[in-house]
């Protein structure tokens, strides 16, 4: 009997030590995103899909890296079974509610032209845009302040609109800046610290017109607008770590309005998807004279750069990031933090509360993350010469940049980029608008 008992002692402690070696991932959206699409879709996925999702799993997420590894070495045959592809009308659905009584022509013709010709709500948006009557004048032009100082008095725009200017198109809309046509290097070179291999090959990107962008983030406060006047629900689910142990799990009370720490109305929104992002752009188009939509991933980094080269858009290391960025710092005891300096913030900040780039906008580098408007792929092959966002018939991830208050230094470099699902809501995760003149 005492032979037995030791035998099953000996078998319960080998099992104990194979999980204690078992790598984990860190906690992080970036990771989360990863373990959500593994668990969604590797059970079906073929050799060749999963040795490409593998490719695309960031480096530091070493517990899911193992988990797809495994399942490489288990394999014998490509399996036939697919994960349904998603619904390419999924994002014109959940902007029509928003659009479906506008008089805005610009809004209605971007929204036909972004929506894929067999959604039912195109022909809708159509039908609705012919029974306009052609004298209808959408809204008056919006007023324009200089950047600096920021608190200029407002003057009528002006028709063609020039670099560095600021303005608001309407008392709730997020103030934006007019960023300047031009030409960079999109990506990471091969000797940069803390590359990773989805930021090659670098390509030359040249955007031809001015564009305007959120100065900030869009804040708590602008977001609460949009859904008092939408009535779209908060959302639930949104990954949290409201313990504060490190875990990162999906929370069922998890919303924008409780994330798990206070916010003030002048910090990012957080806990909103990819889907909900889409929802307050079409919201804020109907507000507006139209054209606002989210970045491009090329864009976003035209304007993170804003003329620079470097890691970072002040060009600085790690020691000088505090000064541009809210991240994991010595405010956090996460094992990946930057020791070199404090930005004395714990969670979220308000969105003025560092230095701004060049072009003017704050927050390009961590606070939280922001979606944009492209499909993720896992190099930089495929992202047009003029800027435009990567696009596909069939996209479950999309592209998320920037970084967050618990980030690293190496995810808050102008070129990272993490790939997460639409639907997904995460308490570092938020996101920044962009307008078409």
């Amino acid at each position: 009997m005492r032979a037995v008992l030791a035998a099953v002692a000996a078998v319960f402690l080998v099992v104990l030590a194979a999980r204690a070696q078992q790598p984990a991932d860190p906690p992080g959206i970036g990771c989360v995103s990863a373990q959500n699409q593994w668990r969604r879709e590797g059970a079906g996925m073929t050799l060749d899909q999963a040795r490409a999702f593998l490719a695309r799993v960031p480096r530091t997420c070493l517990g899911t890296r193992a988990a797809v590894q495994a399942r490489i070495d288990t394999l014998s045959r490509p399996t036939t079974t697919v994960p349904p592809p998603p619904d390419p009308c999924g994002p014109a659905n959940a902007a029509w509610p928003y659009l479906r009584r506008s008089s805005d022509r610009a809004a209605l013709q971007a929204f036909i032209a972004d929506t894929p010709a067999q959604c039912s709500v195109r022909g809708e948006a159509q039908a609705r845009l012919n029974a306009l009557p052609r004298e209808t004048v959408s809204r008056p032009p919006p007023t324009t302040t200089t950047t600096r100082p920021p608190t200029t008095t407002a003057t009528e725009a002006p028709r063609g609109p020039r670099a560095g200017e600021t303005f608001r198109d309407c008392a709730e809309c997020p103030e934006m800046v007019v960023i300047p046509a031009g030409s960079f290097t999109m990506g990471s070179p091969a000797n940069e610290t803390g590359r990773d291999t989805d930021e090659g090959p670098q390509r030359n990107i040249t955007i031809s017109r001015n564009f305007a962008v959120g100065r900030t983030e869009v804040t708590r406060g602008q977001y609460a607008a949009f859904t008092r006047a939408s009535g779209r629900a908060a959302g639930n689910n949104c990954y949290t770590d409201r313990d504060n142990n490190g875990s990162w799990e999906q929370d069922a009370n998890g919303t924008w309005r409780d994330p798990g720490f206070t916010q003030g109305e002048d910090h990012p929104v957080v806990c909103v998807s990819w889907e909900d992002a889409q929802a307050y752009v079409a919201w804020l188009n109907t507000q507006t004279r139209g054209g606002y939509r989210l970045l491009s991933e090329a864009e976003w980094e035209y304007a993170a750069r804003a003329g620079t080269t470097g890691r970072f858009s002040n060009n600085g290391d790690d020691s000088q990031l505090c000064s541009i960025a809210n991240h994991a710092d010595t405010t956090t005891s996460y094992s990946w933090r930057n020791t070199a300096c404090s930005d004395n913030a714990r969670f979220t900040a308000a969105v003025v509360s560092y230095q701004r780039n060049a072009f003017g906008l704050y927050d390009m580098h961590g606070n939280v993350w922001e979606w944009t408007q492209d499909c993720y792929a896992a190099s930089l092959d495929s992202v047009p010469s003029n800027g435009s966002a990567v696009e596909t018939s069939s996209c479950s991830i999309r592209v998320s940049r920037g970084g967050s208050w618990s980030s690293n230094p190496q995810i808050l470099r102008s070129a990272s980029r993490y790939w997460i699902s639409p639907s997904d809501r995460d308490y570092g995760l938020g996101f920044r608008v962009a307008r078409t003149f």
